[in-house]
């Protein structure tokens, strides 16, 4: 049972499907059920991917297709929610980049409510609307940093407090995932939104094309869906490469795919704390990473459990991809440490974090 003198916690998401801040919500619903909260979701799209408990509230069923009259039916059926769900701390997972949005929430909806703005991207914009009004406006919140970088920078540039509090990963429900299916392959996998801008897919099958991997028969699965699909499928057509590289799309369950892997790829520009990295690692697939801001050097211990490469370093990307391959007594050996740096990331230390923060409230 909760330890605090707080069982009602609500969730406000995007939605339940597709991001990192999404699935860490959804994880979050399930460990504060699990511990005797109850738990109430808040989601602005009808999308669900992810598992979840509690009791979940879609503010888009039955708006109006005017965009105007829609917009102000949802944050008239938010207000609604909020006042009805006394005496609870909500968490904020959502993209806050829209001034006028941000500012009709918190004048009509978040006034006098206990109110925890979570940051889950290095790219703090996404979540903070730039200007000194929302500067101040956020003083009078917590915030949450999902990794270290991110708290640091919040305090940098924004002159923001904000407590430390790491994703989380049902390690138990991803191992269970993880063998509903065998690939029978071999091949090396990424797994995101199919966005260059951010997660630089196009870089990792030109790293790929200039690589060993092809000639010792090993493929590049890349799974997610987005905006950059035609271009890469394009690139990958252009280069010669049907048979080595494949956009398998967004999975439900893309946890068999990940541990069947030789290892995970990850050539982000920037990102939070992405979670795919914790699910690797808890599958025993080593990871190599660009080390971007920020998330990666925080879970990826060099030598150890994987390899971080230098921030935006091709060469030095290409040569990791091919070391592990033309060595695998390396690869093995990232294999058995690839538990050792877990612990933060556990579902038990996860609620410790939210329970000791509660308190502060």
């Amino acid at each position: 049972m909760p330890q605090n003198n707080t069982k009602k916690i609500g969730l406000i998401v995007d939605s339940l499907s597709f991001g990192g801040a999404e699935k860490s919500a959804a994880i979050l619903s399930v460990i504060l059920e699990n511990a005797g909260y109850k738990v109430v979701i808040i989601a602005i799209k009808p999308e669900v991917s992810y598992t979840f408990k509690g009791e979940l509230i879609h503010l888009g069923k039955a708006v109006s297709n005017i965009k105007c009259i829609k917009q102000l039916q949802k944050i008239l059926r938010f207000r609604k929610t909020i006042k009805a769900n006394q005496n609870t701390i909500w968490i904020d997972y959502r993209m806050r980049n829209r001034k006028a949005m941000e500012f009709l929430l918190h004048g009509l909806v978040f006034k006098n409510v206990k109110l925890i703005l979570t940051v889950h991207h290095y790219h703090i914009d996404y979540h903070i609307p730039k200007g000194n009004y929302f500067n101040q406006l956020y003083k009078k919140h917590t915030m949450t940093s999902v990794s270290k970088s991110i708290k640091e920078r919040l305090l940098k540039e924004k002159n923001l407090i904000s407590t430390y509090v790491p994703n989380a990963v049902d390690f138990e429900a991803v191992s269970d995932k993880a063998n509903e299916f065998s690939v029978n392959e071999d091949y090396i996998v990424a797994v995101g939104r199919l966005n260059n801008a951010v997660k630089q897919f196009d870089v990792l099958i030109e790293a790929y094309a200039k690589s060993v991997l092809k000639t010792h028969q090993i493929k590049l699965f890349i799974l997610g869906d987005g905006e950059d699909k035609f271009s890469l499928q394009k690139q990958i057509t252009d280069l010669k490469l049907e048979d080595d590289v494949k956009l398998l799309g967004f999975m439900g369950n893309p946890y068999p795919y990940i541990k069947h892997a030789k290892y995970l790829v990850l050539t982000s520009k920037f990102e939070g704390l992405p979670m795919v990295i914790l699910e690797a690692l808890n599958l025993k697939t080593p990871v190599v990473s660009y080390d971007c801001p920020s998330g990666p050097s925080e879970m990826i211990m060099h030598g150890k459990n994987g390899l971080l490469i230098e921030n935006q370093n091709f060469d030095a990307l290409v040569d990791a991809m091919n070391d592990l391959i033309l060595n695998p007594d390396k690869l093995n050996h990232l294999e058995k440490k690839s538990h050792d740096y877990l612990l933060p990331y556990s579902s038990k230390s996860h609620l410790n974090y939210w329970e000791t923060l509660f308190k502060t409230l």
